[in-house]
């Protein structure tokens, strides 16, 4: 069955929250300097991943707010390990240099909701624009500083 192309995505997806998750354990902060091939091409990704649901048997206890706050957990553990992720991309004011500034800024984790079903959007293992209106992605006021190298999101979606 193919994907609703037609529909406004705003109505797809209602975000509930978005909270910023900072590492557990704040790391010294430092700038990296990045690679000639990084510097030329910063760019957004968005990466959609779709998961099995598990035997219902296990699901019995897992609600979206739980898994909500497992993500978050985990986000920070990550955060607190692979710090530079939790840092912001910014240009050094002496040779306008893009730099990677470790700065312990954190990620940003949104919950969702969609009315759209797994069935209904078609082959998960091919690329499908589609997808693209299902991420969340924060508003970009033109300043690459402020946003965040990371963005998570949990969505609940019906089978």
């Amino acid at each position: 069955m193919a994907a609703p192309h037609d529909d406004d995505p705003r109505n797809m997806v209602s975000i509930s929250r978005i909270v910023s998750v900072h590492p557990k354990l704040v790391q010294p902060q430092r700038v990296l300097t990045l690679s000639n091939l990084d510097r030329q091409c910063p760019n957004l990704m968005h990466l959609v991943f779709f998961y099995n649901n598990l035997p219902h048997q296990t699901l019995k206890d897992l609600s979206l707010n739980s898994v909500f706050s497992n993500l978050k957990s985990g986000l920070e553990e990550t955060l607190t390990l692979w710090y530079p992720s939790a840092g912001r991309l910014g240009t050094n004011q002496s040779d306008g240099k893009l730099n990677l500034w470790c700065n312990n800024q954190g990620a940003v984790l949104a919950e969702a909701e969609t009315c759209v079903k797994i069935s209904q959007l078609g082959n998960l293992s091919e690329y499908n624009e589609f997808f693209e209106k299902l991420v969340y992605k924060p508003a970009f006021d033109g300043n690459f500083s402020n946003m965040p190298l990371i963005v998570a999101q949990v969505r609940q979606t019906y089978i």
